[in-house]
This record gives structure tokens, C-alpha cells and sequence, in this order.
């Protein structure tokens, strides 16, 4: 368990320092209620897979499922893996 002390060196929150910190959590708290908490999830692809329909998503996401997955070399940008094994 954490003790302060009386004359403890902790800032303390000015009223615009308040209103910051309340409407901050106003903002996250509205966000959570509005959209959950699995949007915060970055492996979360089921937009792709289920009710997104945009002309190439698919191409893209597969392009990005590929470069996420192989080393970065030298030059860059320079994919080794794509037309194997010529690069």
C-alpha cells in the first residue's frame, strides 16, 4: 500500500487540468459504449471477411497478411518472398 506523506510533492490538478482529465474520460467512456471494446483489437480482420464490401479489399488485406509476415532486408521495401525464388 502506497503512503503519502502530508507535504507530498504531487502536482495538484488545476480546474482546467479537471475539466481536461473529466472530458478525456467522457471521450473514452462514450467511445467504449458507442463502438465496444473488440474495435480496439488490431487482429480483429472480421470487417474484411464479413459485410465490408469495397472493390479490392481482399487484395489488400492479403498484400498486408504477406508483408507483415516476411523479414525486412536489404534494400527496402524490397519483398524476396513474392515470385519465389526469383524475388
Amino acid at each position: 500500500m502506497l503512503l503519502l506523506a502530508k507535504n507530498s510533492t504531487l502536482p495538484k490538478l488545476t480546474r482546467n487540468g479537471r475539466l481536461f482529465l473529466g472530458g478525456a474520460l467522457l471521450g473514452v467512456l462514450v467511445f467504449v459504449l458507442v463502438f465496444g471494446v473488440s474495435t480496439l483489437d488490431v487482429t480483429n480482420d472480421a470487417f474484411c471477411r464479413g459485410g465490408y464490401i469495397e472493390k479490392d479489399i481482399q487484395q489488400h488485406y492479403a498484400g498486408w497478411l504477406f508483408y507483415r509476415q516476411i523479414s525486412a532486408g536489404w534494400p527496402l521495401c524490397i519483398a524476396r518472398g513474392i515470385n519465389y525464388p526469383d524475388g
